[in-house]
């Protein structure tokens, strides 16, 4: 193999990647949108999950990189009995999937965005970490 056919399998390889993380990214919001809201419809002490996504403005001498910052679940409940709920499980699994897949969650919401998840809408607004 050559330089040539080095770049032109990179950039095969560039564009099927691309094409497979931008159906994946729209296929997790959708997953990730309905079960949040059903969740949410089937428990009425939720009312609310949040996170945020952004490129920290300062981290202390390190490097800034991508963040997710899962705000968490709005509950009426206090959070030693929300720990106890059936439906605590699965709420961490929603918070872990969110935080372990950064390149797929930026893809799905992009950066810098702010989003909130109630039984009847997906709130997406600007986020600024300044």
């Amino acid at each position: 193999m050559n330089i040539q056919q080095l770049n032109e399998t990179a950039r095969a390889a560039e564009k099927e990647y691309r094409t497979k993380i931008e159906t994946l990214a729209e296929i997790t919001k959708t997953i990730l949108e309905n079960d949040i809201q059903k969740l949410l419809k089937e428990n009425e002490e939720l009312s609310s999950f949040r996170w945020i996504q952004y490129v920290p403005s300062f981290n202390d001498g390190d490097e800034c990189s991508f963040t997710i910052s899962c705000e968490g679940w709005d509950y009426s409940c206090s959070y030693d009995d929300f720990e106890k709920k059936p439906y605590y499980q699965k709420c961490k699994e929603i918070e872990n999937f969110i935080t372990e897949h950064y390149d797929l969650m930026r893809e799905a919401y992009d950066c810098y965005v702010d989003i909130t998840i109630t039984k009847d809408s997906v709130n997406i607004s600007d986020y600024y970490d300044h």
